[in-house]
């Protein structure tokens, strides 16, 4: 089960404790509230991930690694909501992926 928090940064400080940008590709097979079926691709590795609903901040969440050439295949051809995310970790007092 994942439960998913989400917060406002008030600024930019936060960049001089992160490393640099992982940038993850993403495409969606299917974006419904009970299920949602998404491709993801980091450098040479790839996941297909099924998120499952059960409240408005946790869902069942199945992520599996899948071969590049399947998921890149899939985001050329099935995936009709298509987005890229720049993912950086961050080392303060405590660590979290902005």
């Amino acid at each position: 089960m994942e439960i998913e928090r989400r917060f406002l940064l008030r600024d930019d400080s936060w960049r001089e404790h992160a490393s640099a940008p992982q940038v993850l590709q993403q495409g969606y097979i299917s974006v419904e509230k009970e299920c949602t079926i998404r491709v993801r691709v980091a450098g040479n590795r790839a996941w297909l991930t099924l998120k499952g609903y059960i409240s408005d901040v946790s869902r069942h969440e199945f992520e599996y690694e899948i071969p590049l050439a399947d998921a890149l295949t899939m985001l050329a051809t099935v995936c009709p909501f298509k987005i890229e995310k720049h993912r950086y970790l961050y080392s303060g007092t405590r660590r979290f992926c902005v």
